[in-house]
């Protein structure tokens, strides 16, 4: 992404900001995937299980988007029909490898969904999501699977982590990363936990604290932070 267009939809960025709800949870949404600059995309199907999905590109600017919208086109296709969860990727990795569609690029892509208060998800080379728990602390999970294309066999697993002790779930692209440290997100949570921030009030002041530095070249950045209503 070029500084300028960091620099315009920083400067929008409350104008950008949406909200979804899932279920009980709210989920609110910042940077790339709301700006539509570039190659990170999320969805919100209309499913009984009310899934996430979010999704990282390769690559900047219109040809990441295009390539975007041919992915999620191919979801909304997927979806449209009695396909499980579970077989999503594998459904959408069988067509990456056959290169019916992006074969040129590549993409990383984790789709996720909340039941009987366990966040559950599919991963294909994305980073895993991040929850913060009650008592303030950033809890960075494990669960990532190889990237699409590479394999016609590939098993994608089934990840599971109880939200017992959880305030708030980040799902987020690498970009998010890439000018900060999981250390400096830790420090910038603690200040919002010791203000006594809740719901949306912290989810729009850790993106604000937590937004890529525009001295540097960044990539598309984005982040869903997910909490209870």
């Amino acid at each position: 992404m070029h500084r300028f267009s960091a620099l315009k939809y920083l400067i929008n960025e409350e104008r950008m900001q949406t909200k979804q709800k899932i279920g009980e949870f709210n989920a609110y949404n910042f940077g790339s995937i709301i700006s539509q600059n570039g190659g990170d995309f999320c969805m919100y199907p209309h499913q009984q299980q009310t899934p996430i999905i979010i999704g990282d590109m390769m690559g900047h600017g219109i040809t990441a988007l295009k390539e975007s919208f041919a992915i999620k086109g191919f979801l909304s296709g997927c979806l449209a029909t009695p396909i499980p969860l579970t077989d999503v990727l594998k459904t959408l990795n069988q067509a990456l490898y056959e290169q019916r569609l992006c074969k040129n690029s590549l993409v990383t892509l984790l789709i996720g969904f909340i039941e009987n208060n366990t966040l559950h998800w599919f991963n294909a080379g994305h980073p895993a999501p991040c929850v913060i728990t009650t008592q303030g602390k950033l809890l960075q999970l494990s669960g990532t699977d190889p990237l699409l294309g590479l394999s016609d066999d590939h098993q994608y697993q089934h990840y599971r982590y109880d939200l017992s002790d959880v305030a708030q779930i980040l799902l987020f692209t690498d970009g998010w990363l890439d000018n900060q440290k999981m250390s400096e997100v830790d420090q910038i949570i603690a200040k919002l936990t010791h203000d006594n921030l809740h719901s949306e009030e912290f989810a729009y002041a850790l993106w604000q604290a937590s937004q890529v530095k525009l001295s540097a070249e960044i990539d598309d950045a984005s982040l869903i932070v997910i909490n209870k209503h």
